[in-house]
């Protein structure tokens, strides 16, 4: 899998990426320079046990997932299936990327787009 390259701003909470980026062959959609996501969404109070949301294990999944969510091009869990699948490919483990997935699925109805 290759990293995208960003801009993390850390007084803004976001990324920006600053080159085109597709995590890998198998996924459908290439996010285009200048696309901002909020990293991997995760709470404060957890950044101690799961990560901060701009580890860099994260950045990959989390940059996709936001995008399939804006835009909504593919079914919410299927966005959800892909974070997972990708959390993975780049080596977070099994039990964090599990506790990750049940995260967005819980918890991230609000934020898709339909």
């Amino acid at each position: 899998m290759n990293n995208p390259t960003v801009l993390i701003h850390t007084e803004g909470k976001r990324i920006e990426l600053i080159t085109s980026y597709r995590p890998d062959d198998s996924c459908s959609f290439t996010l285009h320079k200048g696309f901002y996501s909020d990293g991997a969404s995760i709470p404060r109070y957890l950044w101690s046990s799961i990560g901060s949301p701009f580890h860099p294990q994260f950045i990959p999944a989390a940059l996709y997932h936001d995008y399939l969510y804006f835009t909504g091009c593919v079914s919410r869990e299927e966005a959800d299936k892909e974070f997972y699948r990708l959390l993975r490919l780049n080596g977070v483990g099994w039990f964090r990327a599990k506790a990750m997935y049940n995260a967005v699925r819980l918890f991230g109805k609000n934020s898709y787009v339909k």
